[in-house]
């Protein structure tokens, strides 16, 4: 599992070096999370699956734009910053925020989502247009 892992971790950093955003979609317990923990830093980072977190964002979505631009006025940084989002799906109508602040170049992102059926359709044009997606497969210790 470390092999494919270092691969996969190898491919975002790749992407995220050359300032473009990802999707890192994978089945529940495939190693998503476990992956960005272990291999890739980010300057803000929120999981939708505590319901605070996605309550504060289902309020009001203007908050994260709100928030990276806070973030970058504190670390006076004129590079996109990295922001990163597990269950994504959660909060469909967030690609919006997420959106403007890719075209803005305000930030890239990480998101993670179990599948693109689970994003609401209005948010495959973001993901089609501004994002690379990066397929996690889920191997079972009897197939290794």
């Amino acid at each position: 599992m470390k092999f494919i892992h270092r691969l996969l971790a190898h491919a975002i950093v790749r992407v995220l070096s050359e300032d473009k955003s990802i999707l890192l979609l994978g089945p529940s317990q495939s190693g998503k999370t476990s992956l960005l923990n272990r291999y890739i830093s980010t300057d803000l980072s929120y999981d939708f699956r505590e319901a605070p977190v996605r309550q504060n964002f289902e309020q009001n979505p203007d908050c994260l734009i709100q928030k990276i631009k806070a973030y970058k006025a504190l670390s006076h940084s004129n590079t996109l910053i990295s922001v990163r989002i597990d269950a994504i799906h959660k909060v469909p109508h967030l690609m919006n925020a997420i959106e403007y602040a890719i075209k803005h170049r305000l930030a890239k992102f990480i998101l993670s989502c179990e599948s693109v059926r689970q994003l609401d359709p209005t948010a495959w044009s973001v993901v089609e247009l501004r994002m690379e997606s990066i397929r996690i497969v889920q191997i079972k210790d009897r197939d290794l």
